[in-house]
């Protein structure tokens, strides 16, 4: 008796909650093994408080999704396939010589769907890679994987009708500790990300007992300790 019980979140609400995107016109930018964007839509401390006036499935909607993660060493070790390469390969030289790549419009591109896995009961689409021909570089390939998730998230927000200009973009994921990548997704979007790199879902999950259990104020802006680098 006495004893508060909180009833845990699973991985995108912890996110959500760890980086501070918890209020309408916030939207998350996850840099993992899958990379997608969460537009929150409801403020989160009403909707843990009463969800049923919400006929949502939840205070966010995910307006883009790609498994990527997988990608990146696949590309980096020579196109080898998963598990044959024992020494993890040097993502920040590929991200160093692509950041040197002049882009033109000969350049490959990637659609990247599900290149590691589908979610159930969807219909599973192949990934593409367009444009790659015998006069590009692994370089080449590097860069265009990383680009192609700022085009899916352009396109899951124009989609969803959100005008990113008009919205706070947060990054974060191990993904995004790569300069090179969140630059590329900015310049895509044409709007400034705010990194948060100390956070992620269990800081989620400690935020919420905080505030569950201690009345601790980490919804408001500031509420909870966060430090943050633009791009």
């Amino acid at each position: 008796a006495g004893t508060p019980v909180v009833v845990g979140l699973y991985d995108t609400p912890a996110e959500l909650v760890g980086a501070g995107v918890v209020r309408p016109g916030q939207a998350l930018l996850y840099y993992g093994t899958t990379t997608s964007v969460d537009v929150c839509t409801h403020a989160f401390d009403a909707y843990l408080r009463d969800p049923a006036a919400i006929v949502d499935w939840a205070p966010y909607r995910e307006v883009a999704y790609a498994v990527l993660g997988p990608v990146l060493p696949w590309v980096a070790a020579g196109l080898e396939p998963e598990g044959a390469v024992s020494t993890p390969p040097d993502l920040a030289s590929l991200d160093d010589a692509a950041s040197r790549i002049t882009p033109t419009s000969a350049d490959p591109y990637v659609v990247p769907n599900f290149f590691a896995h589908a979610r159930p009961e969807q219909p599973v689409r192949l990934p593409t890679i367009v444009g790659l021909d015998a006069g590009h570089s692994r370089p080449d390939l590097h860069r265009a994987v990383l680009e192609s998730y700022g085009f899916a998230a352009r396109a899951g927000l124009e989609s969803a009708g959100d005008d990113a200009s008009r919205m706070q973009l947060i990054a974060t994921g191990g993904g995004a500790r790569s300069a090179f990548w969140r630059q590329l997704v900015t310049d895509v979007l044409g709007v400034e990300q705010r990194w948060r790199p100390a956070v992620d879902a269990a800081s989620g999950s400690a935020a919420l007992a905080a505030w569950a259990t201690c009345g601790a104020d980490v919804f408001s802006p500031g509420g909870w300790s966060r430090n943050e680098a633009a791009v």
